[in-house]
């Protein structure tokens, strides 16, 4: 896949909105292409949050998965893009998919429960960055970049409980596309056991949907 999945995101909101048994509830952003000569601001997000990350962490390289997404952003005046949606099968509505990506940034203020952590849990918190949330669902399910130096991992966390992913910011772009944002996904990359069982049966819906 192209390091740009933002082609790929305008396909998949496309077909979501076409299909007779799905309902798109909410779309963020426009996805809205660079020109092809970026302005300076493009760059100047990207050395900023490039900065922040090595000032949060010296040495940390951001991955380049993640500018297609920032240019994006940039372009369409937009601090986050993605879609939630709703389908029927069988005669009974489901909940279906959502995603929404954000520029990855530091918390703005840090949540109480902070302070009851061990200290090494509390050292990690203050490194991740959201890159993913669900505002609609309100399911309490963030993915975030972990800032280390030369690189940045992925964590899913669900109320406060973290959960390493076993793929990186590209192939995290490509699988939720793939698959459409569909709830619970992550389960099938990390050690998500709670949720392993109805991520298969939204699957096998899925497949159904796009045979």
């Amino acid at each position: 896949m192209n390091l740009d999945p933002m082609p790929q995101l305008s396909r998949l909101v496309i077909d979501l909105r076409r299909h007779p048994d799905i309902e798109v509830v909410k779309e963020w952003g426009r996805f809205v292409k660079p020109i092809d000569d970026p302005a300076a601001d493009y760059d100047l997000r990207w050395q900023r949050t490039q900065e922040a990350a090595t000032r949060t962490v010296p040495g940390c390289e951001l991955d380049p998965a993640l500018r297609p997404l920032m240019d994006r952003l940039v372009a369409g005046r937009e601090d986050r893009v993605g879609v939630s949606w709703h389908y029927r099968l069988d005669g009974v509505e489901h909940n279906g998919g959502e995603f929404c990506w954000v520029t990855p940034a530091p918390p703005t203020r840090a949540p109480a429960w902070w302070d009851d952590l061990p200290a090494e849990l509390r050292d990690l918190q203050e490194r991740l960055w959201v890159l993913e949330y669900h505002p609609r669902a309100g399911d309490a399910v963030e993915v975030k970049l972990e800032l280390r130096a030369g690189s940045a991992p992925l964590w899913l966390e669900h109320r406060g409980e973290l959960f390493p992913m076993s793929i990186g910011v590209a192939e995290y772009f490509e699988r939720a596309i793939e698959m459409r944002g569909v709830f619970g996904w992550q389960a099938l990359y990390c050690d998500w056991k709670d949720h392993l069982d109805s991520t298969r049966e939204r699957l096998a819906d899925l497949r159904q949907l796009f045979p």
